[in-house]
């Protein structure tokens, strides 16, 4: 049975030095694990393990690939007009397609 540390245990730690074109990335955040493992398979250096099991991964990846957002991008609230106008223009663009 797969064991995986506690949600309060797991992180993702990113390191960049600024000497090198390449950055670190470790994760014991199953989220995160997975996601780099679809991404990066390639890359990965070292598989930590606890009674054989996977409980971390690290990946080697170029430090271009690092980026950071400004902002977390803000829901758009549309009144009833916007939103039916928008349901036209689908339609509209629907029939042409088929059309």
């Amino acid at each position: 049975m797969a064991k995986f540390l506690q949600v309060e245990e797991q992180e993702t730690i990113i390191i960049i030095d600024r000497n090198s074109d390449t950055a670190r990335l470790y994760s014991s955040d199953t989220r995160f694990r997975n996601r780099f493992r679809k991404l990066y398979s390639d890359k990965q250096v070292k598989t930590y393990k606890q009674d054989g099991e996977t409980i971390a991964e690290e990946y080697e990846v170029d430090k271009r690939l690092i980026t950071f957002r400004s902002a977390v991008p803000k829901a758009r609230v549309l009144s009833e007009e916007e939103k039916q106008e928008l349901r036209e223009r689908l339609e509209r663009m629907r029939e042409a397609k088929v059309g």
